[in-house]
């Protein structure tokens, strides 16, 4: 590792990884230290973080049942870092449920899916390329990106397509790609 990446706390190198690569590309201590924001005077964000998911032991879903009390006695964890942890895990299990609503609403036209795309990639500056799989009801069983390309192209060959949807056993898919900022086309085949 550089001399000059070392002085960087480990804090400022999980934001400047989740800038320049997306979320995708951090740990879960990374996600969870940046969560917690700042360390404390015998560990930093990252040593936290490994303390609260040592809380959590091998589930990370074990995360969303604690309560800011409970997470406030691990040391260095006070009540508004806890208060912090607990916030996320709840808007990640209310987002959870959102996507689960969708999964079972019937979609009989893409107009549905530029709207629903259109809040995931609207700040998005490279081309996404996105799969839906559709049961025989038409009703949703995935969504998957097969593709992140530049800022105005992203080459997809038809086998990244259809290989995930004969895997799931799909009747119908949908394919959609947004445009820098906004998605303009979904096409339904």
């Amino acid at each position: 590792m550089d001399k000059m990446l070392r002085k960087v706390p480990r804090q400022e190198r999980a934001s400047s990884k989740l800038e320049y690569y997306g979320p995708d590309a951090l740990s879960n201590r990374e996600l969870l230290s940046l969560i917690l924001r700042n360390g404390s005077k015998e560990k930093d964000a990252i040593d936290l973080a490994d303390d609260v998911l040592s809380y959590a032991e091998l589930n990370l879903g074990d995360l969303g049942c604690a309560r800011v009390s409970e997470l406030s006695e691990i040391d260095g964890i006070g009540p508004a870092k806890a208060a912090s942890v607990v916030a996320a895990m709840e808007l990640s299990r209310r987002l959870s449920a959102d996507k689960r609503a969708q999964l079972r609403k019937k979609i009989t036209d893409s107009r549905y899916i530029a709207e629903l795309l259109y809040d995931q990639l609207q700040y998005e500056q490279r081309e996404h390329f996105i799969l839906f799989c559709l049961d025989a009801r038409l009703k949703l069983i995935a969504q998957e990106t097969i593709f992140i390309g530049c800022l105005d192209f992203a080459p997809i060959h038809p086998r990244q397509v259809y290989s995930p949807a004969i895997k799931r056993g799909a009747a119908a898919i949908i394919v959609a790609h947004n445009h820098r900022v906004t998605v303009h086309q979904a096409l339904m085949i």
